[in-house]
């Protein structure tokens, strides 16, 4: 094989191979998070809202990709997540904050944003 032939190969190779590791470490932090009490407490809390069942219908749909940190420091933490659900008739983005004292964690704060037509529209805070 011509050596021009299998400098595509040596840069080809390295690159997909970053890529995929990147890939693999995105969808690992996503699937902790999904994993956290923090949010499982908040998805709970947004579903079984009268209204957001409401705007968005049901089954409600949660997005499979959740950004946003945790932390946990001995007995204290906090947790930022940010998560898209779905439901027939709408999209909605959701935003919590939540945080963890004396083991229990609480919701904060977790607004729902409803997109109707692909447009932000009526926002919802569970926390009322």
């Amino acid at each position: 094989v011509p050596p021009c032939l299998n400098l595509p190969l040596v840069i080809v190779g390295p690159v997909l191979m970053m890529t995929l590791t990147c890939g693999s470490f995105i969808w690992s932090l996503a699937r902790l998070k999904r994993s956290a009490p923090a949010y499982h407490l908040t998805v709970q809390q947004v579903t079984e809202d009268p209204r957001v069942i409401e705007a968005l219908g049901q089954p409600i749909v949660i997005d499979e990709m959740v950004t946003g940190d945790v932390r946990i420091e001995g007995e204290r933490g906090s947790a930022h997540l940010v998560f898209g659900i779905a439901g027939p008739n709408n999209t909605a983005r959701v935003e919590a904050e939540v945080v963890l004292a004396n083991h229990n964690w609480i919701v904060r704060r977790a607004e729902v944003t409803v997109y109707e037509n692909g447009e932000p529209g009526q926002v919802i805070d569970t926390m009322r």
